[in-house]
């Protein structure tokens, strides 16, 4: 029995769809990934010998809060999800 991760945008059974939740900007994904870098470095350099650095932990909480800045202006909706693609992110469990 296969166990869908999210639900699908269309229901085939019903001939509904719901609109689709669009992701974070790119631009805010982009920043995000930076940040993380940033802040894997930081944790990384006193295992090399270096001093820790804790002003580049601060892009990380910037893009924490811009996240979170972005998630309330766009506001929550009730059953809002992701996209799902065929079976991709099914969970199978027992004999398929």
């Amino acid at each position: 029995m296969r166990l869908p991760l999210t639900a699908p945008l269309h229901d085939e059974r019903a001939g509904t769809s719901r609109a689709s939740p669009e992701p974070p900007p790119r631009a805010l994904a982009a920043f995000g990934l930076a940040a993380t870098l940033v802040s894997i470095t930081a944790v990384v350099m006193p295992l090399l010998g270096y001093r820790f650095v804790f002003l580049m932990l601060i892009p990380v909480s910037l893009s924490q809060l811009a996240l979170i800045a972005w998630l309330l202006a766009r506001g929550f909706a009730e059953g809002r999800q992701w996209p799902s693609h065929g079976t991709a992110g099914a969970v199978v469990l027992g004999p398929a």
